[in-house]
């Protein structure tokens, strides 16, 4: 995955995510899907701002998924002591996929028909998750639009 370029179509993929929830890109058809790289980078304020934008995201239809090489286990405990409103997952498929070729993505973005529409590189700030969240308001204007 590591290798899907910007507006290419996503591999389907089949995942476990903490709470024991199977995440299927295909039952995901007509939602947009924010995936985030959970590491020490942004373990703090990156993490809380998302999880202060998750209503938002929902009603954008977008949902969001924390993306780790940690174990279930530990994301289970990650999750619960930072009260976290969405799943994480342990996938290095995925991880690749925000990485990017160059490396150094945090967040990717996969349109409601399972195109990755972007891919956010860099270092996380604070406002990471509202510039996600203002591309899926455009994408969804845009749709509005015709």
């Amino acid at each position: 995955m590591k290798n899907t370029t910007i507006h290419s179509p996503v591999a389907p993929f089949e995942v476990q995510a903490t709470g024991l929830k199977d995440v299927h890109l295909t039952k995901l058809d007509g939602w947009y899907v924010a995936l985030v790289r959970v590491d020490h980078a942004n373990i703090g304020h990156v993490l809380a701002e998302f999880s202060s934008l998750y209503h938002r995201f929902k009603v954008q239809d977008c949902v969001v998924f924390g993306v780790s090489d940690s174990d279930l286990t530990n994301l289970e405990a990650f999750k619960s002591m930072l009260e976290l409103p969405f799943y994480l997952i342990s996938d290095a498929a995925l991880l690749d996929l925000i990485a990017g070729s160059e490396g150094d993505g945090y967040a990717a973005l996969i349109d409601d028909t399972g195109i990755l529409r972007a891919r956010y590189s860099g270092e996380p700030s604070i406002e990471s998750a509202r510039e996600i969240l203002d591309e899926v308001k455009m994408m969804h204007s845009a749709l509005d639009f015709f």
